[in-house]
Parts: structure tokens; C-alpha cells; sequence
């Protein structure tokens, strides 16, 4: 979930279940927060020196797997921690005297020990004998290892308690030297809550999933400069705390949904630690490593991609504004396949729990234990997207089987771009080996598809606006030569319904029956344009639904050279009759639905809306709609949305079709352009 930068933005509804949250948007500014301390960073020289050897781990829940016949059927997050303890890398050392002062400034290294801020020599102490304390925090500001002749990159994180106190989490031990050679300790932060309220092995954990997914990114991306992860990201967890007490202040803690949350405008990540300080029973993600992953995806995406997402509810069983199905389905895709990849540094005991087939899923648990513990979200992401239906266990003893975003790729081309699992069930299967994927690693052009670096082709870049994935599926065959991929292209079409721009799907007869979302409207010699509004299949038909009763087109004026107005006829061809209205909105346009609300939340009336992130609209009933372009700033980018309105939203008819043409001043075609 990502919440907004300039509004924390409830993206609240984690609705991968048939469970319901329903959450609205605030206003409330972030809370100011005092200055985090700095880091250690300093090293000391003494004349003659002691020094500390050792480790720093920590421990986590396990996962309990059940499975038959290779197929796993349920997962609970289990009482009991892994076999071994994990160590914890790259982290921040300081070492105090009995005084508090601090003495000495290291790091931790790949294993763990305790090391200089070199990260190879001696953590070294003063000759001076005394006891002294060596804590490790959950945070780092260190260069990385990266793949030979790539730049290097920094992980610069701190994983912290609260916005009141912004401060990493330590743990330490106190050590006697006699001030001379070597001071042998260990340090653990531990999963249980009964050996520590604080559970500094979920801050330890959060900080792990992090630096995981990054040394997967420093090896896997061949040698693209990364150092657009330097940017310094802030997480928040704590123990029995739910985050969305954070958005909502003033609400009963009681009321409130459990929540992790990405705001993109300040590079915070907010993971849910329980409720109430409740641990045991409730939802909880700090052990939950594909939750923490999405999150960072989030991250990640803004930081070295550009994010789109408006934010806002989201669902995976129902089609949805295809900003959000990208990044939420990205996010997906990322915490899955990370886990997949680096088992061994997230969970080395699902190795021998799991079937042959591996990790496969997106994964969040609710309580823990075999008596309290069960699924409050496992999605199959190697699944065919027109077979999606699992068995949840959403209770011990009771289960109820969930439909995540099943698609049907001959009947409906292109809507899986408007489902975030299906996105992420493609995503996951075009780089990954196992059934129903494609047995490649196409994950290097993935982030040549992602990213914004100057000289790329990825759709970060400021010239490839209104993101989504059908652009990001373009950029990968644009990362390939020009020509997808032929087992990419297999698995997008006939699994996923994500058909790429210019397939011959999207035209029947030589009418344009869909266009890709957010494709540049350009002069033309004329096209045969047409649109077939259906009821959306969110609960209750409550929206326009943005694949079937909307078409979008990007507007840059640049691409319009003498066009001053952009006219829009439509001609009933069968169904039911709508009205073909004309909206532009903004780059970071919220998508406006026409219903109204009562004071009880429920939708009372339909009638058109004035679109608040709209420039410009035209919604008369007329039959044709103009808007003008002439005040509008070149080098700005816009959306313009031609929309089928219905008062009676539930009522369309499956047959319902419209031709229509956009046309300019002067009567010449405006048409989509072949590619973006």
C-alpha cells in the first residue's frame, strides 16, 4: 500500500481477502518528529588496544507449511523460531564505556561479526580495562558489495520504534576486558515477546528483508548503476502498535484495521506490529517478509522508477485504476520473488518444508500458533489467471475459498492490467522457473523496464508518463530489441490477460475496441474507434469501471502541434444507452466515481460529479463534447478520459456498444498512436 505525500492517503484496504475494510481518505499532515541521533561513524586509534570479537543475530518465527501432492495448502506463522539464528549484516556498532561515552565505531560484516567501520579489521578498545557495552542497531549507512564493474551502492536505512522518538532499535551486551587482546561476546535480538516486550528481532528482521533485497538487486541487475537506493528510508515498527493510529488520531485504536504503508513523498515505510499491543492473535507483519518486500517495492519503485500510484483502495479480485494495479501489483511480484531467490537469508528452514516447487506466494499471516495462528492473505502467484481459486484458511478449523483476479484472456484482451494480482502473478511467472513460468530470468530487463536513469529506456523516465503495466511490458520489449520475448508474450496474452500495446485483440473488424492506457493521442488520418461500457465488478457495481467504460489517452501538446480543441462525437450502436462525456485531468489525477453517499456511508444517488483532479471537463448529454486545449501550458502532461456514464450503473447491458471520434478544430482525425 502507498499513501500519499501530501495527504497520508488511506490506502487501507490490504483487500486480498473477501474480507472488507473500508477506510477514507485524511488530510492529516505526517507528525513532525524529532532528529534521529547520528550515526556512529568515527573510528578511534589508541596507542595500544583490546579489541571485540564476535556475533550479532537475531531470531524470527518460522513458517509452519502444509502441502499435498506437491501443492501447498496452507501456511501459519509458527510459535516456534528458525533452527538456526540469522545474522545480522552491515549493521551500525557503537561500544560505550561504563560512563556512556562512546569508545569505538564499527560495523558489522557479511556474517555478522563484529568488525571496524572498514568492515574487515578489529573492533578495536582502549588499553584501559573497565567494562564497556556494544550495542547494534537496527540500522546501516554502508556500501554494499555489488556485482563486478557495477558502481557501488549504499544501504541507508534505520528501522525504528516510533515517530515520537525516532529511534533505530538496539540491542547490546556489557563485556569486561582486562585491556589487552580479545573480548569474546555474542548479541541476539530475540522473537519472543515473553523474552523481550520490544521483540527486537522484528526490527532485526524488517532490517534484513531490506538489505536482502537489495543485495539481490546489486547481483541481478547487471551493471546498471543503483545508486538511486541511497536515498535514506525510514521504517517504523513497533510491537502490539497498529500504524494507522498514525493516520487517524483522534479513532478508537479499537476500530482501526491493521495496516502496513509506504509514503512515497518522504520514503517512510510503516509496518504493522498488532493491535492494541496485541501480538499473539491479531495481524501482525514484522515476521512477515512478503508484506515488509512489498513495502520497500514501493520504495524502490519511487526511488529508482517514478510511482504513479494514486493510492486509494485496492482489491485482488476486482479490476481497479491501472496506476494502482501496477504498483500494488509490483509490490506483489517483489516480495515474492525476493523471498524465491534468497531464501537463505530470509527463512533457511522452508527449504525442507516446502514442495519442489519452492515459494511461490505472497504471504500474510494473522495471529501465530497452531491454536491462534492462520491466512489472512496467500496467493499461488505461479497460478494460470483463469484458474485463481484457492482455499484460505482464514480461521483454525475454517477455511472459504478466495477468487484472486481471475481473468479471461480470449473474451476480456487487456485487463489484467487493471488487476493488481494478475500483474503480479505475470510478473512472477515471466522470470521465475516453475510450472506455468517461463524457466527465464528476464529480471535485468524488468529493471531496465522500471527505472529513470538518464540514457535508459525504463518508464520512470519523464517522457513516459501515467504508468502502468502495459507500458512497463512495452519498456521490457523495448529492454529486448524491439520484440518481446516470445515465452513473455505467450505467458502475458493467453495466462494473464496483460496483451501488450498493439495487439491484434484489441481490434475486431478494424475497429479499435480498447486502447492502451495512457497511449499519446496524435493528428492521424483517421481510425475506427469504439467503446463497450459494461458494469464494473466491484462490489455492489459501485464504480465506472476504468477497462470497459473508459478509454484514456495521454495528451502532450508537443504531439498536437496547431490543435486547440479536442472534439468528441459518439453514434449508439446496441445495448444500452449512456452518455459519452470528455474529461482531462491532471498528472496526479484521483479517478472521480459519480454516486453520492449518505451520512451512513451508502451510495444513495448516481449522478455525474465535478471532477476534482480534472483541468478541464466536458459531461453536457448532447451527444458530443469539446475541450478546449488553447490555455494549457506546453510540456505539461494530461489525461483525457472518454467516459460512458450511466445513472443506472447496474443495469448495463452486455452488449452495449459506441462508436466514437476525436477529432480536432478544424475537423482533422486524432487517433492513438501505434506505440507509446
Amino acid at each position: 500500500m502507498t499513501l500519499n505525500n501530501f495527504t497520508l492517503v488511506a490506502v487501507l484496504i490490504f483487500l486480498l481477502t473477501s474480507c472488507s475494510k473500508q477506510e477514507s481518505d485524511q488530510d492529516t499532515p505526517a507528525p513532525s518528529t524529532p532528529t534521529e541521533a547520528s550515526f556512529c561513524d568515527t573510528s578511534t586509534s589508541y596507542s595500544s588496544t583490546a579489541f571485540i570479537s564476535g556475533t550479532a543475530t537475531f531470531s524470527k518465527r518460522t513458517i509452519n507449511v502444509s502441502h499435498t501432492f506437491g501443492n501447498v495448502t496452507r501456511l501459519v506463522l509458527s510459535q516456534n523460531a528458525i533452527g538456526t539464528n540469522l545474522p545480522i549484516r552491515y549493521a551500525e556498532v557503537r561500544v560505550t564505556d561504563s560512563a556512556g561515552n562512546t569508545v569505538q565505531c564499527g560495523r558489522t560484516n557479511a556474517a555478522g561479526a563484529f568488525k571496524a567501520l572498514d568492515g574487515t579489521s578489529n573492533l578495536i578498545l582502549p588499553a584501559s580495562a573497565g567494562n564497556y557495552t556494544v550495542s547494534v542497531y537496527s540500522r546501516s549507512n554502508s556500501t554494499l558489495p555489488v556485482l563486478g564493474g557495477k558502481p557501488s551502492f549504499k544501504l541507508y536505512a534505520s528501522v525504528k520504534n516510533d515517530l515520537s522518538t525516532n529511534a533505530a532499535y538496539s540491542i547490546g551486551v556489557t563485556v569486561a576486558s582486562t585491556g589487552a587482546g580479545a573480548v569474546a561476546t555474542n548479541v541476539n535480538a530475540t522473537h519472543s515477546e515473553s523474552q523481550s516486550t520490544a521483540i527486537e528481532g522484528g526490527a532485526f528482521n524488517i532490517y534484513n528483508d531490506i538489505l536482502t533485497a537489495y543485495d539481490y538487486l546489486a547481483y541481478n541487475t547487471g551493471a546498471i548503476d543503483l545508486t538511486c537506493l541511497n536515498t535514506k528510508l525510514d521504517v517504523y515498527w513497533k510491537a502490539g502498535f497498529n500504524p494507522a493510529q498514525y493516520i487517524y488520531p483522534s479513532a478508537d485504536p479499537g476500530s482501526l484495521g491493521t495496516i502496513s504503508y509506504y509514503i512515497k513523498g518522504q520514503n517512510q515505510m510503516f509496518i504493522n506490529g498488532g493491535r492494541l499491543g496485541n501480538v499473539s492473535t491479531q495481524d501482525t507483519d514484522h515476521f512477515d517478509d512478503a508484506v515488509i518486500i512489498h513495502e520497500l517495492g514501493h520504495h524502490v519503485e519511487t526511488v529508482c522508477g517514478t510511482m504513479d500510484s494514486p493510492g486509494g483502495s485496492h482489491n485482488g479480485m476486482y479490476r481497479i485504476d491501472p496506476r494502482l494495479a501496477w504498483s500494488e501489483g509490483w509490490g506483489n511480484f517483489f516480495g515474492a520473488h525476493i523471498i524465491r531467490n534468497k531464501l537463505s537469508d530470509i527463512n533457511p528452514d522452508l527449504a525442507a518444508s516446502l514442495p519442489a516447487s519452492g515459494w511461490l506466494f505472497y504471504y500474510d499471516s494473522e495471529g501465530y500458533g497452531a491454536s491462534t495462528g492462520f491466512e489472512y492473505i496467500r496467493i499461488n502467484l505461479a497460478r494460470v489467471g483463469n484458474s485463481t481459486t484457492e482455499t484460505l484458511w482464514v480461521s483454525p478449523g475454517s477455511s472459504t475459498n478466495v477468487t484472486y483476479d481471475r481473468v479471461f484472456p480470449n473474451l476480456y484482451p487487456g485487463e489484467g492490467h487493471f488487476r493488481e494480482v494478475s500483474v503480479a502473478r505475470g510478473l512472477f511467472k515471466g522470470t521465475n522457473t516453475c510450472t506455468n513460468c517461463t524457466g527465464s530470468n528476464y529480471f535485468t530487463q524488468y529493471w531496465q523496464a522500471l527505472e529513470k536513469r538518464s540514457g535508459g529506456i525504463g518508464m520512470g523516465l519523464p517522457n513516459l508518463p501515467f504508468r502502468s503495466s502495459i507500458k512497463f511490458i512495452d519498456r521490457i520489449r523495448a529492454a529486448q530489441g524491439g520484440t518481446l520475448a516470445a515465452n513473455l508474450t505467450t505467458l502475458f496474452t493467453t495466462d494473464e490477460a496483460l496483451h501488450p500495446v498493439g495487439h491484434a485483440d484489441y481490434t475486431s473488424g478494424g475497429n479499435t475496441l480498447w486502447v492502451p492506457y495512457a497511449i499519446k493521442l496524435v493528428p492521424s488520418g483517421g481510425c475506427n474507434l469504439r467503446i463497450q461500457p459494461r458494469e464494473n465488478d466491484f462490489a455492489a457495481n459501485t464504480d465506472s469501471d476504468q477497462r470497459y467504460s473508459n478509454h484514456f489517452y495521454f495528451i502532450d501538446k508537443g504531439a498536437l502541434p496547431g490543435v486547440t480543441s479536442i472534439n468528441l462525437t459518439s453514434s449508439f450502436l446496441s445495448g444500452s444507452t449512456v452518455d459519452m462525456d470528455a474529461i482531462l485531468f491532471i498528472l496526479d489525477y484521483r479517478f472521480n466515481q459519480d454516486y453520492q453517499e449518505d451520512s451512513n456511508g451508502n451510495i444513495s444517488t448516481y449522478n455525474k460529479t465535478v471532477p476534482e483532479d480534472a483541468i478541464l471537463y466536458s459531461r453536457t448529454a448532447a451527444g458530443s463534447e469539446s475541450i478546449n486545449l488553447s490555455g494549457l501550458s506546453s510540456g505539461t502532461s494530461y489525461l483525457l478520459n472518454i467516459r460512458a456514464y450511466s445513472n443506472s450503473p447496474n443495469t448495463i447491458l452486455g452488449n452495449t456498444e459506441y462508436s466514437y471520434s476525436l477529432t480536432d478544430q478544424s475537423g482533422g482525425a486524432l487517433c492513438p498512436a501505434s506505440s507509446y
